[in-house]
């Protein structure tokens, strides 16, 4: 199964690119996997994840990036984000 970085507009900005991934034969970006699933049960917390990125994106960059577990574990100022989502600064 090949996967791909898809560019999100939404998220990034002049501090850091936000990244989804997506996977050959799915129209669905993993970021819209995401919010598909929790937003009914956590939508408080999904858009501040989403509100935390373009927040990154624009006004703050990534202290640190490292790999936890096959998860991307990020830190910006102070806060702390794991999940499928790959910023780069």
């Amino acid at each position: 199964m090949k996967s791909k970085l898809v560019y999100l507009n939404q998220f990034s900005g002049e501090k850091a690119a936000v990244y989804s991934i997506a996977v050959e034969n799915s129209k669905r970006l993993f970021i819209n996997h995401f919010i598909e699933q929790y937003k009914n049960d956590y939508l408080e917390e999904v858009l501040d994840v989403m509100d935390r990125l373009r927040q990154i994106g624009h006004y703050s960059k990534i202290i640190r990036t490292k790999l936890n577990n096959g998860s991307l574990v990020l830190s910006a100022d102070g806060s702390r984000f794991e999940g499928n989502l790959l910023l780069t600064f």
